[in-house]
């Protein structure tokens, strides 16, 4: 192909991919328009660019890109059974379909409906009786729709979902097995090398030898350890990707070296074929047994495989099968750090020539992955692992050692569990070792890292510095670019000071925000706490918090304060719980470790920046005062109408100025009637009639709502 073609052929499918990933934006077309008009244009005077006709014919695969998405993307048939939920009480037969995972919590797994009924549920069930897929079952309880974000960058269930055609979630009650399938030969294939793995390594260590050789979405692997690696880093060890099969293939055309160039291909090919079934055939494994694909076929034909037309083709063809691959994230991270080793390790290996040649390799490997899949791990996590590329770095020649060797003692599971023994002792001593290593980086202070989460615009300006990177373009510059990129978002205009309330159910879970410092007031109950609150900090890179302002030790005011201690680094508790104080909360303050303790009198305050201050009202019933930037709000939890009347009359003056209010969920009504109220926040469900001007959001009816407070007054946006 020449060199022409060649990039045509690279701007033809990189349109398509880039019309896919901005679909999703209204203005996406005007952005793709631009783009193509400029090029089309520029071709004409600069000839080392592609035709015009590849422009225009990317324009239309970038065009069309989207509308071929919104063709394939699932929906509700008017039949579903999603137009009927909520539900309180269904019963159903259906068909267990995809794959069953398992949890503290149960078992969860797609399933598809029998007639009379339509479509497909997501279903949570108790872990007994354990299901397999293609069992026909009977199950029995809650019917209701996907949840949607509560809060900024939580989880959505609904898109999730929609991608797999299910639009509805059971919560199981009863479960029972009517029959199983015809013999799944591949299931009892995984559940006999997953058992063997096991019988001789034990429970945890047999899970995490088979997620080393087949992906963890093959096997059933503890949640702790999925944390444990993912904190250091060394996540991408556990999912089937291109790391395994390129042993796998390597390692078989070492042996077959002697052997005709179709003898290698075909035993490689049924080698991948076998690998792939094994391991689910997700897409991060599709794409790396494609590009296998291909080596495979170049060796046949007798030529050399280009690398990066490789996986370019590889993408382009299974995002043309299934679109819908665009989002997700295992298949993004696995094509990035692909693309790394391609385009990147042969230009860090040149620059590392003084060290020795595995060491130098070893280092670029590791370098070039990280490199390409940093800013989208940024961009969606908002957090990393500071030891992730030195570890990744000792523990590779390990974790070729146990891939390979343990690919050769699951093969011999399936001839006979026993004869597995002989690999799956050894083997278990170095994964003691590995596991060992990621254990002791895990407990060391800053092993993992939260920034924050990136603006999208920051993550594509960082790969456009990467590409660039890659020209003849000299490389301080871009490294001083990409400094700047991503601290630019501090030098925009900010709030004074920024207060999240948190959808969290009943609870009261809220943080205030300064340019520096971070408080929790509350935190909520244990599930607020690890499922919503922590989360959240994470994302917004605030999990060193100054301090937590408690004012209540009831379960949805400061239930999960241990768990809140435990995940973020608190430098000071304010104490303003009124005696007397119970048990459980005097057993709480024994466990503050370096947190230290500072009781909170009525009247005395917390300066957070210059203009910024919270200050405690009273203790009981519970008031602070929140006052920036010529705007005051008022935090009166739920009290009492008695209890609004003593707040009342006791600090008029103090109350008069008052702007905006926050509830727990009851309205406090003679707090509404303050004269320059202008809005109120509710934590949950409003109870109490309101005024009618009044403006109001709830987290129940809105989500996650943030209250800004700007020179020229205060702001509230809502999630939903």
């Amino acid at each position: 192909m020449k060199p022409m073609e060649r990039n045509g052929y690279f701007l033809v499918s990189g349109a398509y991919f880039a019309g896919l990933l901005l679909s999703g934006w209204a203005w996406g077309w005007l952005a793709l328009g631009i783009v193509g008009v400029v090029g089309t244009v520029a071709s004409l005077r600069v000839f080392s660019l592609p035709s015009w006709r590849f422009w225009v014919v990317a324009f239309v695969f970038a065009v069309g890109a989207g509308a071929y998405l919104h063709l394939r993307t699932p929906r509700p048939a008017p039949t579903d059974v999603s137009w009927n939920a909520p539900r309180s009480s269904v019963v159903f037969t259906g068909t267990v379909g995809g794959s069953v995972r398992l949890g503290p919590a149960g078992q969860r797994f797609l399933l598809t409906l029998d007639l009379p009924e339509s479509g497909k549920i997501w279903v949570r069930a108790p872990g007994r009786p354990p299901v397999r897929p293609g069992d026909r079952v009977h199950i029995s309880g809650a019917l209701r729709r996907p949840a949607v974000p509560a809060n900024p960058n939580s989880f959505d269930e609904r898109a999730y979902l929609s991608r797999q055609g299910a639009f509805a979630v059971l919560k199981a009650e009863a479960l029972a097995v009517l029959g199983a399938p015809a013999p799944d030969w591949l299931a009892l294939a995984r559940e006999r090398i997953a058992a063997t793995h096991k019988r001789f390594l034990g429970e945890e260590a047999g899970a995490l030898l088979g997620a080393l050789v087949v992906g963890a979405d093959a096997v059933t692997l503890p949640k702790a350890v999925e944390e444990r690696y993912r904190a250091v880093g060394l996540a991408h060890l556990l999912a089937a990707s291109g790391a395994q099969v390129s042993i796998l293939l390597g390692a078989a055309l070492v042996l077959l070296r002697g052997y005709p160039p179709p003898v290698q291909a075909a035993v490689g090919g049924i080698l991948l074929a076998g690998f792939v079934a094994l391991a689910g055939g997700g897409p991060s494994i599709l794409r790396a047994a494609a590009m296998g694909a291909v080596a495979l076929l170049a060796i046949v034909l007798g030529e050399k495989a280009e690398p990066l037309g490789a996986l370019w083709a590889a993408a382009f063809v299974l995002l043309v099968a299934d679109p819908l691959m665009i989002w997700d994230l295992g298949f993004a991270f696995s094509f990035l750090a692909t693309l790394g080793l391609v385009v990147s390790v042969p230009r860090l290996t040149a620059r590392l020539e003084g060290l020795p040649g595995t060491i130098a390799a070893a280092l670029a490997v590791g370098f070039a992955a990280t490199l390409w899949t940093l800013p989208l791990q940024l961009l969606i996590f908002g957090q990393w692992s500071p030891y992730a590329l030195a570890l990744n770095l000792l523990a590779a020649p390990v974790v070729e050692v146990l891939t390979l060797g343990g690919m050769a003692a699951s093969a011999l599971a399936l001839v006979h569990p026993n004869a597995a023994g002989v690999l799956d002792i050894p083997l278990g001593w170095l994964l003691a070792a590995l596991d060992a290593l990621v254990r002791q980086v895990a407990d060391w202070p800053g092993s993992l890292a939260t920034p924050g989460l990136l603006l999208p615009v920051q993550a594509v300006a960082l790969y456009a510095l990467l590409v660039a990177a890659h020209t003849h373009l000299p490389w301080r510059p871009l490294t001083l670019a990409a400094a700047l990129v991503l601290v630019a978002p501090g030098w925009l205009p900010r709030p004074a000071v920024t207060l999240a309330v948190l959808a969290s159910g009943g609870s009261e879970a809220l943080v205030i925000e300064t340019r520096r410092r971070t408080l929790v007031l509350g935190g909520g109950s244990v599930g607020a706490v690890v499922g919503v609150l922590v989360p959240y900090l994470e994302a917004r890179g605030r999990l060193a918090v100054d301090a937590v302002v408690a004012t209540g030790e009831a379960p949805w005011q400061t239930g999960g304060l241990r768990e809140l201690l435990e995940a973020a680094e608190v430098e000071r508790l304010y104490d303003a719980v009124p005696p007397p104080r119970s048990a459980h909360w005097q057993q709480t303050l024994a466990r503050l470790g370096t947190t230290r303790r500072i009781p909170l009198l009525a009247g005395e305050r917390i300066e957070l920046e210059d203009e910024v201050e919270l200050r405690l009202l009273a203790s009981e019933p519970p008031a602070l005062l929140l006052e920036a930037a010529g705007s005051t709000l008022l935090l009166a939890g739920s009290p009492s109408l008695l209890e609004q009347r003593w707040l009342l009359q006791e600090h008029r003056g103090t109350l008069g100025p008052v702007q905006w209010l926050w509830s727990g969920g009851r309205l406090p009504e003679a707090l509404l009637r303050l004269d320059r109220l202008q809005g109120v926040l509710v934590s949950g469900r409003e109870r109490g009639r309101p005024p009618a001007r009044l403006p109001r959001w709830s987290t129940e009816r809105h989500g996650g709502l943030i209250w800004e407070a700007w020179p020229g007054g205060a702001r509230v946006s809502a999630n939903r």
